[in-house]
């Protein structure tokens, strides 16, 4: 068998239908050694699209930088930017 070109955890996940599975259920169907290969496949695929949101967030964050906060004014951030709870340690500070 020649060696197969290696696959990208994103194709590996679509081509096997791994978040299919995990939604039907049909992935507890499986021998244990397959769902934990699975899960870790699955976990790299997360680590990869939390990247890409932050990614996606920092660009959008740039452009209302440069361009005004109204720009883009459809498009939403994936995490809501933190607000300032108002109370820093420099306020626990002053005299």
């Amino acid at each position: 068998m020649a060696d197969k070109a290696k696959q990208s955890t994103l194709q590996v996940v679509i081509e096997n239908k791994y978040l299919v599975m995990l939604v039907n259920g049909s992935l507890w169907e499986l021998p244990e050694s397959e769902i934990k290969a699975i899960e870790e496949t699955l976990v790299k695929f997360r680590i990869i699209i939390a990247a890409a949101f932050r990614m996606h967030d920092e660009e959008l964050k740039v452009r209302r930088d440069i361009n005004g906060a109204d720009h883009l004014n459809s498009l939403e951030y994936f995490r809501k930017p933190r607000e300032s709870k108002g109370n820093t340690l420099l306020d626990d500070l002053q005299m």
